[in-house]
């Protein structure tokens, strides 16, 4: 995950003006910034894939496909002054085409491959997100990442952890 977000995060970079909008706010901000790239992530499965008639590992299952994935959303810098400026927007943060993968995994969706794949998620993401990240000399940007890509299923195998859950009708209940 950290490769692909600092890569994702030099990419943006790349544009000419950007990168000189980050410079002027650097200059007027006394020489250093301070940023907050903010992402989400998520996984799914899906089977029914079209199945090659070439035979492939025993690795993987035929017709499936587990993957996780994570979209760039903003990226804001905060000033001295207190003004929080947004250098970055993607107006793409709903679209399939913003979607960077992190992991392919040829596999049948499971309730064992959900944690899994989700554990290494929450994982990567602490370990990202707990220290900043000097982009250029005297910019330094913090990772703030959402796990807001996820169907029922990750949802509800992450409700599995919680022993007893209130329920309004019955009060409450052990799972």
């Amino acid at each position: 995950m950290a490769e692909v977000v600092k890569n994702t995060l030099h990419a943006i970079f790349d544009d000419d003006d950007l990168f000189e909008k980050l410079q002027d706010l650097k200059i007027r901000n006394g020489g250093e910034l301070e940023g907050t790239f903010y992402l989400k992530e998520g996984s799914d499965g899906s089977g029914g894939e079209p199945i090659i008639k070439k035979v492939l590992s025993d690795e993987r299952d035929q017709g499936c496909l587990y993957a996780s994935g994570i979209i760039a959303m903003q990226i804001v810098i905060k000033m001295n002054d207190g003004e929080e400026v947004i250098l970055f927007n993607n107006s793409l943060v709903n679209s399939s085409l913003s979607w960077r993968p992190l992991r392919l995994l040829f596999k049948k969706e499971t309730t064992e491959l959900i944690k899994m794949e989700r554990e290494r998620l929450d994982k990567e993401r602490r370990e990202l997100c707990s220290e900043a990240y000097e982009l250029f000399d005297g910019i330094k940007i913090k990772f703030v990442i959402f796990c807001s890509m996820c169907d029922m299923k990750v949802g509800v195998s992450k409700l599995v952890k919680i022993c007893i859950q209130f329920c309004p009708i019955f009060g409450l209940i052990s799972v």
